[in-house]
Parts: C-alpha cells; sequence; structure tokens
C-alpha cells in the first residue's frame, strides 16, 4: 500500500449527485488499476474525521479517475473541493483487501 499526495486536477458534474474526479497520483498510478481502491483523506472538514474507500474508474499516467455519488456527508464534502486542492491517498487495494482501516 502506497500513500501518495496529490493534487485534483478537475472535477465535472456528469448528473446532480454523481461527479468524476481526476487525480494527480503519479506513485499510486504506477501500480494501480480499476477496479482497485483508494482511501481518500477529505481534509479538515467538520463531521468527517475517517479517509472513504472509493473504487478507481481508471489510471492514466499519473492521474487515477474515480466517480464519485453524493451519499453521505464525507461525498458531498468531497463534491465541494476545487480544483488544485491537495488530496491525501493510500492505497490500492483491491477489493478482497478492503477490510476496515483504522487510522
Amino acid at each position: 500500500m502506497i500513500q501518495n499526495s496529490g493534487r485534483i486536477i478537475s472535477k465535472q458534474f456528469t448528473r446532480s449527485e454523481i461527479y468524476e474526479l481526476v487525480l494527480e497520483l503519479p506513485e499510486l498510478a504506477r501500480v494501480a488499476q480499476p477496479g482497485h481502491f483508494l482511501h481518500l483523506l477529505i481534509g479538515e472538514t467538520p463531521g468527517v474525521m475517517l479517509r472513504r474507500p472509493l473504487s478507481l474508474a481508471g489510471v492514466e499516467g499519473h492521474q487515477v479517475r474515480l466517480l464519485v455519488r453524493r451519499v453521505g456527508a464525507g461525498t458531498q464534502a468531497l463534491a465541494q473541493v476545487s480544483a488544485d486542492t491537495r488530496m491525501d491517498a493510500l492505497g490500492p487495494l483491491e477489493p478482497d483487501e478492503m477490510a476496515p482501516i483504522f487510522i
């Protein structure tokens, strides 16, 4: 598992509750594949203390692509984050490795 800090390259809403995030995470992107998971730290958001597990929709070069649906406080807070914001990620994890991670 790799801890990688990178920035949001783009955020685009595909529907009102679904958005696509493209993050520049070079070390993680080197070994990640679509279907793997990463644990994303949302940041200094009240009520959102733990990382959120998100599945990778795609990997290209140094970038990973996520499709996220707003369903709770964490994904709602992530929807408010703007491009160029730095994020911290842990991963990649395969689906069978998705045991709870306590930080």
